[in-house]
Parts: C-alpha cells; sequence; structure tokens
C-alpha cells in the first residue's frame, strides 16, 4: 500500500509538473505540489485578472530581420523578459501566440489583489521598456513597442482539449475582452488600457484616464477603457491636465459638441497627446452629421 500510495503521489505531481511547469514561477510550482491534482486540473468558475501584450509593427519586424534564426532570439530574448516580469508578480503565463502573450492571474492558486499583481507587472514592464531598447537595438538593430490590455471577470479554468491533448487554460467573455483592449491600444496610441472591471477591483493608487465608452467587435455591451499612466496619484501638473480633459470628455457625453471641441483642440495643442486630437475630431464630424440622439458609445466594427 506504502508502495502503491508513493507511485500515486509521484504520478499526480508529474501531471502537476506537466502542466504547469512552462507557465509559473518555480515558487507557484511548489505550492502546487502541496495540493491535490484534483484542485487544480478540474474545471471551475473563477474571477481572475487577464493580461494580452503585443508586440507592435512586428511584420515589419520580422521583415527586417530576415532569417528565421534571428526573428527566434528576438522572440525569446522579449519573451524572457517579460514573462520574468509575470512570473515576479506571481502571474501564470498561459500561451504565446506568435508574438502575443497571454497570462492571468488568481489561477491555479488564488492570489490576494490580484488585478494589482496584473497591472503592476504591466507598469514594470513598460517601465523596463528603454533598458530592455538598450540591449534590442544593440543586438537586433532596432527598438521595440508593445500594447498591453487588461481585464477582470468570470471564467472557467482548468484542463481544456480533447482526451489526448489538452492544456490548462481559462475561457470566458472576460478573456475575449482582455485580447480586445490590447488590440484598442493601437486605435488610442496608448500603451496600456485596463477596463471598468479591473479599475473596481483595483486596491492601490494609480493615475488613470477615462479613455472611452466602447463596444468591442463581437460584443453587445458597452465597457468604460481607462489609459493607466503610472502607479500612484498623478502630479499637480498632471491632475490638472487630466480635469481639463475630462471636463471636455462631459461635454462630450452631454453632446454640446462645440465646446468640447474648443476644450480638445486647446488640450491638443498644448499637450499634443493624440488622444485629444482624437476627439476634436470626433466632435467636428459629429457636428457636420448634425447628430441629435447620442449615447457617448463608440463602436468598433474591427478588432
Amino acid at each position: 500500500m506504502l508502495a502503491i500510495n508513493y507511485r500515486f503521489e509521484f504520478k499526480q505531481k508529474e501531471l502537476i509538473k506537466g502542466s504547469f511547469s512552462k507557465k509559473v514561477s518555480k515558487q507557484v510550482m511548489e505550492d502546487l505540489l502541496q495540493h491535490s491534482l484534483e484542485d487544480h486540473l478540474s474545471s471551475k468558475e473563477v474571477v481572475a485578472t487577464i493580461y494580452f501584450s503585443d508586440i507592435r509593427s512586428f511584420t515589419t519586424i520580422s521583415e527586417n530581420l530576415g532569417s528565421p534564426k534571428k526573428i527566434t532570439d528576438f522572440l525569446n530574448f522579449y519573451m524572457d523578459a517579460l514573462v520574468a516580469v509575470i512570473e515576479r508578480h506571481r502571474g501564470t503565463v498561459d500561451k504565446f501566440i506568435g508574438d502575443a502573450i497571454m497570462a492571468y492571474w488568481n489561477a491555479p492558486l488564488p492570489i490576494k489583489d490580484h488585478a494589482d499583481e496584473a497591472l503592476q507587472a504591466a507598469l514594470e514592464q513598460l517601465e523596463t521598456r528603454d533598458l530592455l531598447n538598450k540591449t534590442i537595438s544593440k543586438k537586433f538593430g532596432f527598438e521595440v513597442d508593445f500594447g498591453i490590455g487588461i481585464n477582470t471577470g468570470e471564467v472557467v479554468v482548468g484542463e481544456i482539449g480533447s482526451k489526448g491533448r489538452s492544456d490548462y487554460t481559462m475561457i470566458g467573455d472576460a478573456v475575449n475582452l482582455a485580447s480586445r483592449l490590447e488590440g484598442l491600444c493601437k486605435a488610442y496610441k496608448v500603451r496600456l488600457i485596463i477596463s471598468e472591471f479591473t479599475k473596481k477591483s483595483l486596491k492601490h493608487e494609480y493615475t488613470l484616464v477615462l479613455l472611452d465608452i466602447v463596444v468591442v467587435k463581437g460584443k453587445h455591451k458597452p465597457v468604460k477603457i481607462y489609459e493607466v499612466v503610472a502607479k500612484g496619484l498623478p502630479s499637480e501638473e498632471k491632475r490638472e491636465e487630466i480635469r481639463r480633459y475630462h471636463e471636455a470628455h462631459d461635454l462630450y457625453m452631454q453632446a454640446d459638441f462645440e465646446n468640447a471641441k474648443t476644450m480638445f483642440e486647446t488640450l491638443f495643442k498644448e499637450y499634443g497627446k493624440y488622444l485629444y486630437g482624437l476627439y476634436a475630431d470626433r466632435c467636428k464630424t459629429l457636428m457636420n452629421q448634425k447628430v441629435k440622439e447620442f449615447d457617448g458609445v463608440y463602436r468598433f466594427t474591427t478588432k
């Protein structure tokens, strides 16, 4: 019986290692091995924070690098740097999708303040981008930029797939929205977007800017999205800029497009931020269209 129990326990540990060894840090792996196999591999519903990141202009980068080996060397270096930050903040790397990374928090182990951990990991990645680019520039001859989308919501997590081939992963609308938010970084020319659901889950202070109220492709319900500028409260100068922007955005939401346009144009002249110019152009278009019924929701038809 001792031999049978030992063999059973050994098999459980091997299965856990097989499912998680390349997804989590060594510390998390040690914690996982203290629990039963069923605790982690069986499907269950959890509230998780999901992260997607993607390299900008990767097609151009691949073309310039030329050889498959150079592309692989670059991706391995880049992925190692970003994954190390995710693991430091107790995240689980789900998969690599070409040049994109999917990760999540609060599975397979529960993580306290998982929205904050995910957001702080993303901010740390952005803060170290310049340092990362010094090495990339020296080694590969270019600099890299990337966008990050984060969402928090209920998902199904567990071993998902066929009998012969499965993977520990998570699925659900919350995952799809996180992926869409990463894509929206391009539309607003920002590097980090979170949903209103992640914002509500945060425990610490951050400098946030309301970007828009949107319906992403494939969805029907509008969601507020925010740019994350930095950890902690903004400086007095930044606070004043954000206050003026939110004032202009309130006018926009009230369909006072003429006054909103004037404020957005002034902000754009002073700060040159793409978002302010974007809203000024929107206001001009809406004025020309003489829109009477306005709900303030922008509907995306592409990813």
